[in-house]
């Protein structure tokens, strides 16, 4: 009895002692027996097999309460674990294919996101360029309205001198039928003055034929006398061109109303009296002072020596020589200005 006491007391020791390692190889053994059922759940036989040998650790071990039907629940339980494992395994393979997903989500999100911060990049310089180009339409709409302005002034301006035109040109018209008529009527008094000069230049020939005739002898005499008028000296001064002349190459009027001539021969002749308005038809009459000088003044007023022997001595010597020259006017010395009174009055009071 007393073996007996000290075998249970050895083996209460024993299993007091041995408890926990029994229930933690009971705990491994179920671990292990679930992986093995996990594993190999088709292989029911040798799961009830590694379930006796539990039952006979466990019964080794002290361990009674241990029975099959515990095994059995074990192995449901296992048999549970394996489907909560199978779907944990299923939903970290779900969630695994959700991550990827969501990588590819990210990825696209992040690549959208750039391609968004791209577009709204090109958006804001679309914008930019948009504002610029409003800003340069609507310069450029305030320019062609200054254009627009500058051209309704111009046209306006070409239109008011087109009318302009249109009536300097209706007055120029008019000018120039002003003077055709007055062109005509001075043609025609040309005409007849020429046509009266003409008869008179005929008529004029006639007499210095006769004239000429009459004076032959005349003119000897003249040519061998030493004839007293003024010298030479009168004509020294140049004078101003007053038209070329194919009888004088120099004309002085004095101041005591005489006219003074040089043919062109060196030969000279003095008017002692000629008319101031006949001296101004001839200094005005240009290229023709030869013929006013026939048909106003020669044989019209007395001259000394006789015009008659000297122009026909002179036309001897033209037929010979047959010039032209500038004919130079000599006009009077103006009068010396009279002292003003109130000079007078200054000399008085000095």
């Amino acid at each position: 009895m007393a073996l007996k006491s000290k075998d249970k007391e050895s083996q209460s020791g024993r299993s007091g002692g041995g408890g926990l390692v029994a229930w933690i190889l009971v705990a491994v053994l179920v671990l292990v027996a679930g992986l093995l059922g996990f594993l190999y759940a088709q292989q029911a036989g040798r799961a009830n097999a590694l379930g006796q040998g539990l039952s006979e650790v466990a019964v080794a071990a002290g361990l009674d309460a241990v029975t099959p039907e515990m095994v059995k629940e074990s192995a449901a339980r296992d048999e549970s674990l394996a489907q909560i494992q199978e779907t944990i395994r299923q939903l970290r393979m779900d969630l695994a294919t959700r991550t990827d997903e969501l990588d590819a989500a990210r990825v696209e999100t992040s690549a959208a996101r750039s391609e968004a911060e791209a577009n709204t990049a090109r958006a804001r310089e679309s914008v930019d360029r948009a504002e610029s180009l409003s800003r340069d339409l609507t310069a450029a709409s305030d320019e062609l309205s200054g254009v627009r302005t500058q051209l309704e002034e111009a046209t306006a301006a070409a239109e008011a001198a087109q009318s302009e035109a249109a009536q300097k040109q209706e007055e120029l018209e008019q000018a120039i039928a002003t003077l055709q008529e007055e062109l005509a009527e001075e043609s025609a008094r040309l005409q007849a003055s020429l046509a009266e000069l003409e008869s008179l230049a005929v008529a004029e020939r006639a007499r210095a034929e006769a004239l000429e005739m009459d004076l032959e002898d005349e003119g000897d005499v003249w040519e061998e006398e030493d004839l007293e008028y003024e010298s030479a000296s009168v004509l020294d001064d140049e004078g101003r061109v007053i038209g070329m002349s194919r009888m004088f190459s120099m004309i002085r009027q004095t101041e005591s109303g005489s006219l003074h001539f040089r043919l062109l021969d060196d030969q000279e002749l003095t008017y002692p009296s000629v008319p101031a308005g006949v001296v101004q038809q001839f200094v005005s009459a240009g290229d023709r002072m030869d013929m006013v000088y026939r048909f106003r003044i020669q044989g019209q007023f007395e001259s000394v020596p006789p015009d008659g022997v000297v122009i026909r001595k002179y036309w001897r010597w033209l037929r010979r020589q047959n010039v032209q020259g500038e004919a130079r006017f000599v006009a009077p010395e103006p009068p010396e200005d009279l002292p003003d009174d109130s000079s007078e009055s200054e000399a008085e009071e000095m």
